[in-house]
């Protein structure tokens, strides 16, 4: 194990989220691996080992869109009443589907 892994905080797991989960957040490394995602409910979680120190972490995810055959994404519903919605009606987000997914692993 790296003699420069550090503990985790809020804000060293916001920096990872940010980065696109890319690099190891206890010691930066990007020779990571990650194992099989589990589902259950609306949310899916898999361990994640960093080759170089040894740690490891689950990544949580979280239901945020639907891929379509026709390439597109259904995002969320802004909530009736909110400043998102001023007709006061639920609100289809829609756009393409990203082709950057993480495929680092």
């Amino acid at each position: 194990m790296s003699a420069t892994a550090r503990a985790l905080t809020p804000a060293i797991v916001k920096e990872y989220v940010e980065g696109g989960g890319t690099r190891c957040p206890y010691c930066h490394s990007e020779d990571i691996e990650a194992g099989p995602l589990e589902a259950d409910g609306d949310s899916a979680s898999g361990t994640v080992e960093c080759l170089a120190c040894g740690k490891q972490w689950r990544e949580v995810f979280t239901l945020s869109a639907v891929e379509t055959p026709s390439g597109f994404c259904f995002a969320g519903y802004a909530p009736k009443g909110s400043d998102d919605d001023p007709n006061n009606e639920p609100v289809l987000v829609r756009g393409p589907i990203s082709t950057t997914a993480s495929s680092h692993r």
